[in-house]
């Protein structure tokens, strides 16, 4: 027997990991459609209102995306009056965004909703389920993490 053929656990438990978050995504869909956003530009706001002002880059890494993506993000909330770019005294080649007070309330109003959401949805779990949920989850990410660095030291590029 082939070590895919025995590990199909390891391909159902990711399987479900995947339409566990699809779900849960769908539903934050919803919920952002009530205040005009995206779930990408929620992500955002969310980066923002969490780590404070920072430089398009920064935001990129944290929502994992490229930085045409984000420049288009950013057009577009900049444009609906969300946040605001401005150039670092230092470095004016290094734009910092930061939200807006419009921003800011988005993202109080938002987190909230987002909050109570989750809250819902993970009550499923009793406190010690959702506790070696997020354990797990660490030791999933972790292993990715680890996994990525030693493929990219075999000279795998492609991630």
């Amino acid at each position: 027997m082939s070590r895919v053929q025995t590990d199909g656990s390891s391909v159902e438990a990711w399987l479900g990991i995947v339409a566990a978050y699809k779900a849960v995504h769908l539903l934050l869909n919803q919920e952002l459609v009530k205040s005009d956003l995206t779930f990408p530009q929620y992500r955002v706001i969310r980066a923002l209102g969490r780590f404070g002002a920072m430089p398009m880059n920064k935001v990129g890494e944290h929502m994992v995306v490229t930085p045409a993506n984000i420049t288009g993000l950013v057009d577009r909330l900049e444009g609906r009056g969300y946040l605001e770019r401005r150039g670092k005294s230092i470095d004016r080649r290094v734009i910092q965004i930061e939200l807006t007070r419009k921003g800011e309330a988005a993202y109080q109003e938002t987190s909230v909703q987002h909050r109570k959401l989750i809250s819902r949805i993970m009550r499923v779990l009793g406190e010690n389920e959702r506790l070696n949920l997020t354990r797990l989850l660490q030791k999933i990410k972790q292993a990715a993490l680890e996994e990525r660095v030693s493929l990219k030291g075999a000279g795998n590029e492609s991630s």
